[in-house]
C-alpha cells in the first residue's frame, strides 16, 4: 500500500485489527499497534473493543484449559500462548501511551456550523419550506374550524387531498355494499 503511495487510515487499520483478533493472531496484533504509532494514527473505539473481546475469550480458554476442561485446539498450542503472552506485555504500555481518536456522533457531518451562513441557498429552501408547512397546517386549522381561508392556493392542495381520499374507497364498487341491496 505505501509503495503505490497511499497510507492506511483508521477505516483500514481496524478492518487488519478486527481480522487479526478474530484469528488470535497476537504477533500480528502487535505489529498492527505498532504500525499505527508510526503512523500516528489513533485507534477508535472500535479496534479497542475487538482486541478487548480477543483477550477476554483467550483468558478464559486458557484458565479453562489449565484446568483441564475441553478448549479449541487453537489455545491448545504454545505458539499462541507465548503470542498472547508477549502482546500482553506490550499491549499495556501500548494503551497507556496512546491516544485514542475521540467517538464521532453520526449525525455530525450533517449538522450546520456557527460561522454557516443562513442565506445561503439551501438556507433560504428550508426556510420556504417551513413557512409552506406552516401555511398548509394553518389551512388545515381553519378547514377543520370551518372558517374561510386566507390563502386559496391552501384550499385547493387541502380539497385535492380530500378529494383523493373519497376516490380510494367507492362505496359502490364494495362487495358488501353490493350484497346490502340485494
Amino acid at each position: 500500500m505505501q509503495k503505490a503511495g497511499m497510507s492506511p487510515n483508521i477505516e483500514v487499520m481496524s478492518t487488519l485489527i478486527r481480522r487479526a483478533a478474530y484469528r488470535k493472531n497476537f504477533y500480528y496484533l502487535l505489529e498492527l499497534c505498532k504500525k499505527m504509532d508510526d503512523l500516528a494514527i489513533k485507534p477508535n473505539d472500535a479496534c479497542i473493543k475487538d482486541i478487548e473481546v480477543a483477550i477476554r475469550q483467550t483468558r478464559k480458554n486458557i484458565v479453562k484449559m489449565e484446568r483441564g476442561e475441553p478448549v479449541a485446539n487453537v489455545y491448545k498450542q504454545p505458539k499462541l500462548q507465548a503470542a498472547f503472552r508477549a502482546f500482553m506485555f506490550h499491549y499495556a504500555k501500548w494503551l497507556i501511551k496512546t491516544e485514542m481518536q475521540p467517538a464521532e456522533h453520526p449525525w455530525d457531518a450533517y449538522r450546520r456550523t456557527e460561522d454557516e451562513a443562513v442565506t445561503d441557498l439551501s438556507g433560504r429552501l428550508k426556510d420556504e419550506h417551513y413557512q409552506a408547512m406552516k401555511e398548509i397546517h394553518r389551512a388545515q386549522i381553519h378547514v377543520t374550524q370551518g372558517k374561510q381561508l386566507s390563502n386559496p392556493d391552501a384550499e385547493t392542495v387541502i380539497k385535492s387531498s380530500k378529494q383523493v381520499r373519497i376516490s380510494e374507497k367507492p362505496l359502490q364498487n364494495s362487495k358488501r355494499y353490493q350484497k346490502s341491496k340485494a
